[in-house]
C-alpha cells in the first residue's frame, strides 16, 4: 500500500540570473558627406535664416560641417534653429525595442562671430516632429568636445514656432517599444534676445555622436527545488511531480531509501519547464 509522505518543499538557495544585454546602438558622423546630411529651419518672430556645407579641411580633423546661423533685426528675442538630421540615424523602437536614454556628443568651434557663439543641443524627429534636448554654446575659437548625457524622452520638447519661444515644453517623443521611428541629428539656433538686433555667426561641427541606450532587462529564476520529507529507514520513497494540476498524471523522479531522518532531493528545473508540482509516496 502506498502512503503519501509529509514533506516540505523549499528553494535551494541558488538561483540563475539570466541577464539580456543591453544592445546599444551608436551613431557617428566625422566627414559630414552632404548626401547625409538634411536641414530644416524654424523661425520664431523675426526669424532668420540657417545654410550649412561640408568643408574638406580644418575639421578634427579633415572634414566637418560648416554652419552659418543669421538672426533677423527686429523684434527682441527673435530666434533661429537649425535641426540638421543625419539621413541614416534611424532607430526603429518597435523592432530595435524601447530607448531608456540617449548620451550626444560632438566637437565644436567658433569660425566668425563673438560672445557664445552658436547655441547647440541633441535633436531628433518623430513623426514629422522635430524635438531638441539639452543645450551648450559654442564661444571657443578651438575644436571643443561637447556633450549631454542621460537624455530621456521628457528631456526632449518639440520646435514649435507659435509655442512661447518656439518651444512646446509640454510635448515630448515616444521612446518606448511601441514608438515610431526616430532620426537623429543636432540643433543650431541663435537669438536676438532683448535688443532685436540682427547678427550672423559662423561656426562648425565635427565627430558627431548619439548613442542609443536601450534599458537593461534582467530575469530572475530559480534554477533548483529542493523536495524534503521525514522519511523512515530503510522504507522506499517516490518522488513524483507534474507540471499541470489539472491532470492526475504525475511523473516519477527518482526513489530514496529513508535515513531515519529528513530526507531531501533537489530537482535542477528545466528552463522550458516554468512550474512544477511535487509529491512523495511511500512504497
Amino acid at each position: 500500500m502506498k502512503r503519501q509522505a509529509r514533506f516540505k518543499i523549499a528553494a535551494v538557495a541558488s538561483f540563475l540570473a539570466v541577464t539580456a544585454a543591453r544592445a546599444d546602438t551608436v551613431f557617428t558622423d566625422d566627414t559630414f558627406s552632404p548626401t547625409n546630411w538634411t536641414l530644416s529651419v524654424f523661425s520664431f518672430l523675426s526669424g532668420g535664416s540657417v545654410t550649412a556645407a561640408q568643408e574638406q579641411s580644418g575639421g578634427n580633423p579633415g572634414e566637418y560641417r560648416r554652419i552659418m546661423n543669421t538672426v533677423n533685426g527686429g523684434s527682441a528675442f527673435s530666434t533661429v534653429y537649425g535641426f540638421h538630421k543625419n539621413v541614416g540615424a534611424v532607430y526603429l523602437p518597435k523592432t530595435q525595442g524601447p530607448i531608456g536614454w540617449i548620451d550626444y556628443s560632438e566637437d565644436s568651434i567658433l569660425l566668425i562671430g563673438f560672445g557664445e557663439g552658436q547655441g547647440g543641443g541633441a535633436a531628433l524627429e518623430q513623426g514629422g516632429q522635430v524635438y531638441v534636448a539639452g543645450s551648450f554654446i559654442t564661444p571657443d575659437d578651438a575644436w571643443t568636445h561637447k556633450s549631454l548625457s542621460n537624455l530621456c524622452a521628457t528631456c526632449f520638447v518639440r520646435l514649435d514656432p507659435s509655442a512661447p519661444f518656439g518651444v512646446d515644453a509640454t510635448s515630448h517623443p515616444d521612446f518606448s517599444g511601441t514608438g515610431g521611428s526616430i532620426a537623429f541629428g543636432f540643433l543650431r539656433s541663435n537669438s536676438s534676445a532683448g535688443g532685436g538686433t540682427g547678427y550672423t555667426i559662423d561656426g562648425g561641427i565635427d565627430n558627431w555622436e548619439v548613442a542609443v541606450r536601450t534599458p537593461l532587462l534582467a530575469a530572475i529564476r530559480v534554477a533548483a527545488v529542493e523536495v524534503c520529507w521525514n522519511a523512515r529507514t530503510n522504507t522506499i520513497y517516490e518522488v513524483q511531480f507534474r507540471s499541470e494540476l489539472t491532470t492526475n498524471a504525475w511523473i516519477t523522479l527518482t526513489n530514496v531509501i529513508g535515513a531515519g531522518a529528513t530526507n531531501c532531493i533537489v530537482d535542477w528545473v528545466p528552463s522550458d519547464d516554468p512550474r512544477r508540482f511535487y509529491r512523495v509516496e511511500q512504497k
